[in-house]
């Protein structure tokens, strides 16, 4: 491709007949190769977040995602929105295969995340190299250095974040070379082929998360930078990626609102508000790449008052800026203004124009700018890259000295915020010191001492919090927990029906709160909960699940049989239903159905005692005594090497005579 005349300086050409270096750097590309260099720098900055475990709502991603245990569970990962917390199924299909090759291992996955964020850095030195972008390698090196990436590689959920990047870049990467055969060969012979491959990566980066949407404008963006002008053609080449980036698009908003929940009075935000906020979020992100401190998980939620005139500095400094770098174009280049559109439309969807679920906490958030970021950290690298202009020496000490020293000190920051990670108690401490209103903060400490059994500081932490936000739904579900864990189900019942109240659309403070209240003694309330909430969500299969336990409680076997019934049939993977309904069945004399369904929970679990424990007892009436005995030893078994029996943290029946128990279920915040 011909070079551009009115490129900018810093973006221009470089020099013919010589390899980019890391500022100046003496390392030759001809000795080591700088993927190898960008691999090892991002895997060294990394080290901390191996011992790391989890955080936040890793829980809902990987610990509790009972979609990563079989193959049913894969395919609902792809055919049914809502059984996971968001519709990503690359993504989840990534967590999937981990736990079937290593379990639940932190160590694994923060590796994994780890490596897609090298082969990212890889693969914007390629990009930045097919568009011969001077600082190529810095730029990269600062990309895969920038502290402001740790959020999205040390927190295992934002797996979708790195992969949805590497399959964006990857896309981007072959798209470059698709436009240079095909301006080079005419429109006769372009390489479709490669066209296509864009396309499919494109898609698979849609599935893993739909910020890739953005790539259509970051093509036509280069394009214009690099030629100056957009034809026609370049609108019907690009057509097929925003179709399908505008429906993956649709599918998230509409995900965010009736399966995230992104809905209510805090998203109340009227469009002058909103616009107030991706102006100040604009600049916030800008400053954050040049001064990386504080780097917080939750920052502060900033109060938007549409009559305060001084906030609508930040949104008119973005116009004024897109304005005189359009003005300034023939003098100073196409570059600054292409930096500035790439970087504010990769940021786009997270601006605030839309609703998303952790604007609940905060407007901004550090892994809402990966992919936007190396717009400006490859101009960057290209002015130190630049440094000193007078001179053409390729390795001047300015430049090395400039671009090894800021790489060390942003590997350090990376390192130092990367070990923050390595328990809970830091991440939310660290938090706290520097958001102090930070309810996340508190919430994510409360729930941590829960599951420690340290109940006092739980109380205190999920107290402060709801001093500082009353009308968080999590904090008044996590309260009713507790409350219910100390038995007192008045206050449990009190503070579920705070947390449905808030957030109507939250089933499981639903099915807890019909919990909390057969415990108090109200049955027929907690049915009416249920059946309210079997007719809003058809595929909740919990909800026909508990009412079958309280028809049971009843002695009304027939109405608990068709409930359970309806729960397995909704989720055939059910297993306590499937066990439950064994039991019911057994009890109206059914003894070779309720056989069957103690047979499908060892088919799943194949070391549940208990079930072991009612297939003896059956086939024993039976009188088949040989099988009866082997599937008593297997129960004896399984119970001996777990060292003693604990009570089962399922909802099981204790005696056939009794009828059912209704046991609780304990479970921490999100």
């Amino acid at each position: 491709m011909a070079k551009d005349q009115n490129m900018p300086r810093p973006l221009a050409d470089r020099s013919a007949g010589g390899h980019d270096a890391c500022s100046g750097s003496c390392v030759r590309q001809r000795q080591v190769r700088p993927w190898l260099v960008l691999v090892l720098v991002t895997v060294i900055a990394y080290l901390p977040v191996y011992s790391a475990g989890y955080v936040w709502d890793d829980d809902m991603y990987v610990t509790r995602n009972t979609t990563l245990r079989s193959w049913h569970g894969l395919g609902r990962i792809w055919a049914e929105p809502g059984a996971t917390p968001q519709y990503y199924p690359v993504t989840f299909s990534s967590f999937w295969l981990e736990y079937q090759l290593f379990g639940l291992n932190p160590a694994v996955s923060h590796a994994v995340n780890v490596l897609l964020h090298a082969v990212n850095a890889v693969l914007l030195f390629c990009i930045l190299e097919r568009l011969r972008v001077w600082g190529a390698f810095l730029g990269a090196c600062l990309f895969a250095l920038h502290p402001v990436h740790v959020e999205s590689v040390a927190w295992i959920t934002e797996r979708k974040n790195v992969l949805s990047g590497v399959l964006f870049l990857a896309s981007l990467l072959l798209w470059l070379r698709f436009k240079a055969e095909d301006d080079a060969e005419g429109r006769d012979s372009p390489a479709w082929r490669i066209y296509g491959a864009s396309l499919a990566l494109f898609v698979l980066a849609l599935l893993s998360k739909s910020v890739a949407c953005s790539l259509p404008g970051v093509v036509l963006v280069i394009r214009w930078w690099r030629r100056g002008r957009l034809c026609r053609r370049d609108g019907w080449l690009m057509a097929p990626f925003v179709l399908l980036g505008g429906w993956m698009a649709y599918v998230t908003v509409w995900m965010e609102r009736n399966y995230v929940l992104a809905q209510g009075a805090e998203w109340d935000i009227s469009i002058a508000g909103r616009t107030l906020i991706a102006g100040r979020a604009l600049w916030f992100y800008a400053w954050k790449l040049v001064w990386p401190h504080p780097l917080l998980f939750n920052y502060p939620r900033w109060r938007i008052d549409s009559g305060a005139i001084w906030q609508y500095v930040f949104p008119v400094g973005v116009l004024v800026l897109v304005s005189v770098l359009f003005a300034a174009r023939n003098r100073v280049g196409r570059g600054p203004l292409a930096i500035v559109l790439l970087f504010s439309g990769m940021l786009l969807p997270g601006l605030g124009f839309i609703n998303v679920y952790p604007m609940r906490f905060s407007f901004v958030a550090d892994h809402f700018q990966y992919l936007a970021s190396a717009a400006l950290l490859a101009l960057m690298g290209a002015l130190m890259q630049r440094l000193p202009e007078r001179t053409q020496a390729r390795r001047h000490p300015a430049r090395l000295v400039v671009g090894t020293g800021l790489c060390l000190c942003l590997g350090v920051l990376t390192f130092y915020q990367a070990s923050l990670y390595r328990h809970p108690a830091l991440l939310w401490f660290h938090t706290l010191a520097g958001n102090p209103g930070s309810f996340l903060a508190h919430n994510g400490l409360a729930t941590m001492y829960f599951k420690h059994g340290d109940m006092n500081r739980a109380m205190v932490h999920f107290r402060k919090s709801l001093e500082i936000n009353p009308n968080n739904p999590r904090t008044h579900y996590n309260l009713g927990v507790l409350a219910s864990r100390a038995g007192d189900q008045e206050q449990a019942v009190y503070h579920y029906e705070e947390a449905v109240r808030l957030e109507p659309g939250d089933t499981e403070a639903v099915l807890l709160l019909a919990d909390a209240l057969v415990q108090r003694g109200c049955p027929d309330l907690a049915t009416q909960r249920l059946v309210a909430l079997a007719k809003a969500d058809p595929s909740c299969a919990r909800a026909h699940y508990q009412m079958g336990l309280i028809h049971a409680s009843a002695g009304e076997l027939d109405s608990s049989v068709k409930a359970l019934a309806e729960a397995v049939r909704i989720d055939p993977g059910f297993s306590e239903a499937h066990y439950n309904l064994g039991i019911a069945l057994y009890m109206q004399g059914k003894r070779m159905d309720a056989l069957g369904r103690f047979r499908q929970v060892l088919a799943r679990c194949p070391d549940d005692a208990d079930a072991h424990e009612r297939v003896a007892l059956i086939l024993t009436d039976l009188e088949q005594y040989a099988q009866a005995s082997r599937h008593s030893l297997a129960a004896a078994g399984i119970k001996d090497q777990a060292g003693a029996h604990t009570e089962s943290a399922r909802l099981r029946h204790l005696d056939l005579g009794l009828g059912f128990e209704h046991g609780r279920r304990v479970e921490g915040g999100k």
